[in-house]
């Protein structure tokens, strides 16, 4: 079970799931689950990529991920300056739309400041 946040009767403990603390959560993380964390900045598909459910699913060949080529293993420095200058274009058609930079920053900077530490 990814990070543990699957406990029993199938149910989910939000707390330890990284889509919540990276996206919902408005706390401080505190140091365990801010280590299982990793380099996930905005919400993880690990739950999906484990389901068993999901080996049945067939997956466009040819699907459009739109997956931005700055957001792949992003320069910490080129993320802090895409965020500042080019905000408003960057959350175009993105699910990053519904937040605010200061708030994307300060999940963005979670990973880098746990691989410092």
């Amino acid at each position: 079970m990814p990070y543990k946040c699957i406990v029993e009767d199938k149910q989910i403990d939000s707390n330890k799931c990284i889509s919540y603390l990276t996206i919902e959560n408005k706390n401080i993380v505190d140091n365990n689950l801010a280590s299982q964390i990793s380099n996930n900045v905005y919400g993880c598909d690990i739950c999906q990529e484990v389901c068993p459910w999901n080996r049945k699913v067939k997956i466009k060949e040819n699907f459009n991920w739109n997956i931005r080529d700055y957001f792949i293993s992003p320069d910490f420095n080129e993320l802090l300056d895409l965020i500042e200058n080019d905000w408003e274009e960057i959350k175009i058609n993105s699910p990053l739309k519904e937040q605010r930079n200061r708030g994307l920053l300060e999940i963005f900077c979670l990973p880098w400041l746990i691989l410092k530490i």
